[in-house]
């Protein structure tokens, strides 16, 4: 393989994990009953009358149940993740997107045995 087309893919699998980076999957969002979009680290869960989550920075926090639109926060969840995947894929290289038939099938009978203790 030529140097070039070594940086090449180098370059190419650096720029995917960027993406994969910068779009985490596990984000969800929480929409407040005055508009507010929050974002967590993870998904929120309802407790009683609490809505509780860790915030990006890992603090635990909780909202009550009557200021939160859970549908609006369960749309807003998809809406992002599929903007995220979106946002992944076109950084992603086509070599990887789509997988590829393997070229050769080796198996044990192709390769030639040694008996043990037999240095060659």
């Amino acid at each position: 393989m030529s140097r070039r087309l070594r940086w090449g893919l180098a370059g190419l699998a650096a720029a995917a994990v960027a993406g994969a980076l910068l779009y985490p999957a596990a984000a969800d969002w929480l929409v407040t009953r005055d508009g507010n979009r929050i974002e967590t680290a993870g998904p929120w869960r309802v407790e009683g009358r609490l809505v509780v989550f860790k915030k990006p920075d890992g603090s635990l926090v909780s909202l009550r149940l009557s200021d939160v639109d859970l549908e609006g926060s369960r749309n807003l969840t998809r809406e992002m993740d599929e903007r995220a995947k979106k946002a992944a894929e076109a950084v992603r290289p086509a070599a990887v997107q789509k997988k590829r038939p393997s070229v050769a099938r080796i198996t044990d009978d192709d390769v030639a045995h040694v008996p043990p203790g037999d240095d060659g």
